[in-house]
């Protein structure tokens, strides 16, 4: 979840006091948060907040599970290039 503020370090000082907020981070002014349960915890966050100008979600996605526990991103293609161009290159060699 990325959040806009005006006041990004009291955004996300106030988001580190929450229990179910993970991995609070501020980039450029924006505070990124990990929040479990969204459904669940996005309405107690928000009474909590003041100040916030502008909430973006989005699902965890394979890149972000991936990024989390090996530090870089998945990459389609690499000096040996994709899973696929590899496969359809291996049914010429036939």
């Amino acid at each position: 979840m990325l959040l806009k503020s005006k006041e990004p370090a009291l955004i996300a000082s106030e988001l580190r006091k929450m229990p179910f907020a993970r991995s609070v981070k501020i980039k450029e002014g924006i505070v990124s948060v990990t929040v479990p349960d969204s459904q669940k915890n996005l309405p107690k966050m928000l009474r909590l907040l003041d100040g916030v100008d502008s909430i973006e979600m989005h699902p965890a996605t394979l890149n972000d599970v991936f990024i989390k526990y090996t530090g870089r991103a998945i990459r389609e293609d690499s000096a040996e290039g994709s899973y696929w161009e590899r496969i359809m290159n291996s049914k010429g060699d036939r």
